[in-house]
């Protein structure tokens, strides 16, 4: 379906906002101060509304947060909810993948299907209708707040598609290291015991992941498709992988000596001997 806007915007309209293991409240009021500094204080109240798929997804802290920003007109309504009304600015929450995530993966009851004639020519096709409700709810900007370590497919797709014109929520704008498997996006995922992790977005269908720089961290060390050396932000230097294209090698503990090994093992066996 052809979208026709009734204005024009002057920076990306849609944003995506990363969010971590129980940081969704934080982020959450990050974007609701930067409209809330946006906007002019001498015209009405800034309305935005949150959505969610669910009703449990409404944020307990809702009194809180419209306490906190008095210039700000905060609603929260389901998507279904929300057909027909509109909002300065939209604001998405729990862009995640998993059984009530957005899209649901809750199926119909197969009985629908004996007493239903159509077939849907594409996948998540009601979801995907949903979406559409929750998207052009926004007269100015839609913000998602998306899982990293549960990206949803359809943040996947926004970001997959470079006509969309998405916008990141990240103050660095840095650019994500690519996945050697599918090509799909490696995001930063943290563990439990502090460190971090880079996962490929596509974990369903892929399931890719790399450990950060064992220097910093916190980066991942890349190189060019015929270096020999893999390098971090940080400046330090690996020798890059024989096999894969994501790993670089690192000393590892063999059964008779020591030797180099790639940081993707098990996944992959790339290894040479210690110079």
């Amino acid at each position: 379906k052809k979208v026709s806007p009734a204005g024009t915007a002057k920076k990306p309209a849609i944003r995506i906002v990363d969010t971590e293991y129980n940081d969704t409240d934080t982020k959450l009021r990050e974007v609701l101060t930067n409209l809330s500094e946006t906007g002019d204080a001498n015209r009405r109240k800034t309305c935005v509304l949150l959505l969610g798929r669910y009703r449990f997804v409404r944020p307990e802290n809702l009194s809180e947060l419209k306490h906190q920003f008095p210039n700000l007109s905060i609603s929260y309504k389901t998507i279904h909810a929300s057909k027909g009304l509109e909002a300065d600015h939209v604001i998405l929450l729990n862009a995640a993948s998993g059984r009530t995530g957005f899209p649901s993966e809750i199926t119909d009851d197969p009985l629908l299907d004996l007493v239903s004639t159509e077939t849907e020519p594409f996948e998540n096709a009601e979801e995907r209708r949903v979406m559409y409700v929750a998207m052009t709810r926004a007269r100015h900007s839609l913000t998602l707040l998306a899982s990293v370590s549960r990206p949803s497919d359809f943040v996947s797709e926004l970001r997959g598609e470079a006509e969309y014109g998405i916008a990141s929520g990240d103050t660095n704008d840095a650019v994500p290291h690519v996945c050697g498997e599918c090509g799909g996006p490696l995001l930063p995922v943290p563990a439990r015991n502090g460190r971090i992790w880079y996962r490929c977005g596509h974990e369903q269908l892929c399931g890719n992941f790399v450990p950060a720089c064992s220097a910093c961290g916190k980066d991942m060390p890349s190189r060019e498709r015929t270096a020999s050396e893999a390098t971090c932000s940080c400046g330090k230097k690996f020798p890059a992988c024989p096999i894969c294209s994501d790993g670089w090698l690192v000393e590892r503990a063999g059964r008779y000596s020591r030797f180099l090994g790639c940081v993707r093992y098990p996944k992959c066996s790339g290894k040479a001997k210690l110079p």
